[in-house]
Formats: structure tokens, sequence, C-alpha cells
């Protein structure tokens, strides 16, 4: 879709005209872990304290950046998708201490599954893996029984240990499958 704004990046206006709009670029994904970050640390607590999660702002009320998930265009943002993967009923999640890592460190990684029907899914299974974006190998890959009760609370299924000896940029993948549906959910892991 064409913006009526002269000097634009993906729909998006630039501030001042000799802006190179780099800085318009690095936002969405801001907002994408700010959402991630926020959203996966409210689901953890569900009942203990919080009893409820909803989007702060849902539309762009003008073109300019703001906090919302759908762009002034009514054009849905990146955040946009993936606050839809992280309000799954089914839920599958991990809360990293760091945002970078140093080499050779090892890294705790905890697999929490939530359950907000009133379904039981007693054959749930969470299937994690760890990959390499430099080569794109795979380099761990584990399947981890995650039985989800009706209505169940943030309940941790395990904990997976891991030792990453080189620099590099990493994704963990967690797929987490229940009756005959899955939902994943990424994590970026930097290594310096």
């Amino acid at each position: 879709r064409s913006s009526p704004l002269p000097n634009t990046t993906n729909g998006r206006s630039c501030i001042h005209s000799s802006t190179s709009c780099a800085h318009l670029s690095a936002t969405p994904q801001h907002e994408l872990n700010v959402h991630g970050f926020i959203v996966d640390r409210l689901r953890l607590t569900k009942y203990e304290p919080v009893g409820g999660v909803t989007a702060f702002m849902f539309l762009d009320s003008s073109p300019a950046i703001q906090w919302s998930l759908v762009d002034y265009w009514r054009v849905p943002k990146e955040s946009f998708h993936t606050f839809s993967i992280n309000m799954n009923p089914q839920y599958v999640l991990t809360i990293l201490d760091k945002d970078v890592y140093k080499a050779g460190e090892s890294v705790s990684m905890p697999v929490y599954v939530i359950n907000d029907q009133y379904e039981n899914y007693p054959d749930a299974r969470v299937e994690f893996r760890i990959w390499d974006h430099k080569d794109g190998n795979e380099l761990v890959r584990k399947t981890i029984p995650a039985p989800l009760e009706p209505d169940m609370e943030a309940k941790l299924a395990d904990t997976v240990g891991y030792r990453f000896e080189a620099p590099g940029e990493y994704e963990l993948v967690m797929t987490l499958t229940y009756g005959d549906d899955e939902l994943t959910n990424s994590y970026p892991i930097k290594v310096k």
C-alpha cells in the first residue's frame, strides 16, 4: 500500500527528510522484543498475581512510531504476529536471563507450558531444538513430555542446559504439540 507521506520506508514516514530511515527498520524489532519479553513474564505468573493480559494499544492513531500491533494504514506489524503466538491458549515459553552470552558459558533454558482452556491434553509434548544460524546445523534436539491440564498455570516441564562453545547467533525453537494442533515459539540467542 502506498503512503500519502513523502520520504517513507515500508509506509512509515521519516521524521526528518535527511534521515535514512534506518532507525525505523530497527523499531519494529525492538517492539517485537519488548512485547514478547513482557507477555512471557505475565503469562508465567498466571493467577500469581496476573489475572489476564491484553494489548495496550491495538491500532496506531496516527502515522507515527507507536507501540501498537496494527499500523495507521491497518497493516499488521511484526509484533501482531508475535503477540498472536504469545496469546495462544496453549503456550510454551522460556525465560533467558541475559540478552548476550559469552562463548563457553553454559545456558540454562527452563521450558514452561501453559493451558488456558478447560481441555485436557495428557499427551502434549515439546520438541526443543537449538539451531546455529551460521551453518544451519541443529545442535540440540530433545522431546519433552508436557501434559497440559485444564486451566493450568505455568508449569516447568524441563530445564535444558547447553554450552555454546563458539560466538554466533543461535535460535531456540520450541514446538508444543497438543491434540491435533501445534504452536511454535522461538527465541534468538546471541553469543560473543
